[in-house]
């Protein structure tokens, strides 16, 4: 897919691809193959209004930064896209990437609350069943996508 697509120019398409490429953890070679969807990302998320930037947008960037190992930067995006009431799987996957960045960061306390949380929401979801969803709430895949880096985080963490 990262061949296929490497050449996209518009940043949202970008956005979902790259996202895509990075579900699974990702090694050194791979992040090398997708810095240019990256760069395109990066490139089209700084120049949306903040309510597009901490959107759903803030998904593909938050993860691209946590795989390519900015921290930093990946903990700002997600949280400036985080509502504390929201209980969408937007919200459940930007939790799970704080979970991992700050684990990573040596934040253990704060990893293992937003662990909590995103494993919460995703385990209410899942308890009550997938539906369609809709573009603005979320939709089923968003849902599963979650629950993979739920695995993700949860194996990081030693849970």
């Amino acid at each position: 897919a990262a061949t296929r697509f490497l050449t996209e120019t518009n940043g949202d398409a970008a956005g979902r691809i790259l996202k895509t490429c990075l579900l699974p953890p990702v090694r050194e070679n791979t992040v090398a193959q997708l810095r240019p969807l990256g760069e395109v990302v990066e490139t089209w998320t700084a120049a949306q209004a903040p309510y597009l930037r901490f959107g759903w947008a803030a998904i593909p960037i938050a993860l691209w930064k946590y795989r390519v190992g900015d921290f930093a930067q990946a903990q700002q995006y997600c949280q400036n896209g985080l509502s504390p009431t929201e209980a969408t799987p937007k919200s459940a996957t930007l939790r799970l990437i704080l979970a991992m960045t700050c684990f990573q960061s040596g934040q253990e306390a704060e990893a293992r609350e937003y662990l909590t949380q995103g494993r919460k929401q995703v385990a209410e979801k899942f308890k009550q069943g997938l539906d369609r969803g809709d573009q603005g709430a979320g939709m089923w895949y968003d849902w599963v996508f979650a629950r993979l880096l739920l695995r993700e985080a949860e194996g990081l963490m030693g849970q």
